[in-house]
C-alpha cells in the first residue's frame, strides 16, 4: 500500500470513528432528554387544567419545595395551561418558605385561574401558602387553620451533667448564640427577645389572612385552633366545602369546567439521582444550631 493510500484509510477510519461517536451522543443525548421529561407526551391535550400536590412540609432547602415552585412558573408561561389545581395535604413548616410559596402562588393566580384543594391537612404554613390562590375549596373533614407560630428548644444540660460534660461559650455580644439547648436557666431578657419574634412573626402571618380573607371572628380563627372544613367556611377561612373540583372550578369561571385535569407527577418531571442526592444531602449537613434558629420560625 503507497504511503497515499495509507494516508486515506487512516484518515477514513477517523471519519468512520468520529460518526460513530456522534451517532451514540445522540442517542445518549435522546434517552436524558426522555428520562429528565424534556420530551413532551404527545397524548398531552392542548388546553388543560394542572393538577399539582402540595404534600410536603414546606422548608426552603427541600428539594420537593424547589420543585414545586419551579414547575409552578413552568405552568404559569405554559399557553395550554387554562388553571392550576394546587392539592394541600401538608402541615406547614418556616415562615419563610411559606410565604415564598404564598407569594409564588399569589403571582401565578394574577396569570391564571389557581384552586387550593385542601385534602387531609392544610394548616399552618401550607394554609399561609395558599392564601394567595383565586378560592379554597376544603372538604367537610379536611383539617384547616393552626394559623399561629411556634418554636422549640430541647435543654441537654442535665443529661449533660449525668455524664459529666460542661461547655463554656464566649461570645461577643450578650444575644449571641441564645437560647442555648445546654444552659437551663435563659435569661428573661432572651426570653423576652425570643417571644417578640414570635410575635412579630405572627403578625406576618394574620396580615396576609387578613388582606385576602373576610375572618369572622379573628379571636377563635387566630388562636392557633384547627378547625374542620365546614367551621372554617363559617369563620370564613375558606370558600366552599362541596368537595367537587367541577363545582369549585365553575365557581371560579364556568369555562374551567370544559377542560380535562391533567395530574402532575413531580417525581415524573424532576426525576431524582438517588446517589447524587444523598451525597448532596450529606454535604449540606447543617449544625444544631443553624437548625434552632429554623425552628424558631416554623408555622
Amino acid at each position: 500500500m503507497s504511503r497515499g493510500s495509507l494516508v486515506e484509510y487512516i484518515n477514513f477510519l477517523k471519519k468512520r470513528n468520529l460518526i460513530w461517536k456522534l451517532l451514540f451522543f445522540g442517542c445518549f443525548l435522546l434517552c436524558i432528554l426522555g428520562f429528565t421529561g424534556v420530551l413532551k407526551n404527545s397524548d398531552e391535550p392542548k388546553n388543560y387544567i394542572a393538577r399539582i400536590s402540595l404534600d410536603f412540609p414546606i422548608y426552603s432547602s427541600s428539594e420537593s419545595f424547589k420543585s414545586f415552585v419551579s414547575y409552578l412558573d413552568s405552568l404559569s408561561s405554559n399557553p395550554s395551561v387554562k388553571g392550576i389545581i394546587v392539592e394541600c395535604n401538608s402541615p406547614g413548616g418556616t415562615i419563610n418558605a411559606s410565604e415564598i410559596l404564598y407569594r409564588k402562588i399569589k403571582t401565578v393566580a394574577t396569570n391564571i385561574p389557581v384552586l387550593a384543594q385542601a385534602k387531609d391537612l392544610c394548616a399552618s404554613g401550607a394554609y399561609m401558602g395558599v392564601l394567595g390562590s383565586t378560592k379554597i375549596s376544603a372538604y367537610p373533614s379536611s383539617i384547616i387553620g393552626s394559623i399561629g407560630v411556634i418554636t422549640k428548644q430541647p435543654k441537654y444540660e442535665d443529661l449533660m451533667n449525668k455524664i459529666g460534660i460542661k461547655t463554656e461559650t464566649y461570645t461577643s455580644a450578650k444575644f449571641k448564640g441564645q437560647p442555648s439547648p445546654d444552659n437551663n436557666n435563659t435569661p428573661p431578657e432572651v426570653k423576652r427577645y425570643i417571644k417578640d419574634l414570635i410575635r412579630q412573626s405572627s403578625k406576618i402571618f394574620k396580615d396576609t389572612v387578613n388582606s385576602h380573607r373576610a375572618v369572622k371572628n379573628k379571636t377563635e380563627a387566630f388562636s392557633g385552633k384547627i378547625f374542620l372544613g365546614q367551621k372554617a367556611l363559617k369563620l370564613g377561612l375558606v370558600d366552599s366545602v362541596s368537595g367537587d373540583i367541577a363545582i369549585d372550578l365553575q365557581s371560579i369561571d364556568p369555562k374551567l369546567a370544559d377542560f380535562q385535569i391533567l395530574d402532575i407527577n413531580l417525581d415524573e418531571e424532576y426525576p431524582k439521582f438517588l446517589l447524587f442526592d444523598w451525597i448532596k444531602h450529606f454535604k449540606k449537613q447543617e449544625s444544631y444550631q443553624n437548625l434552632q434558629l429554623l425552628a424558631l420560625f416554623e408555622v
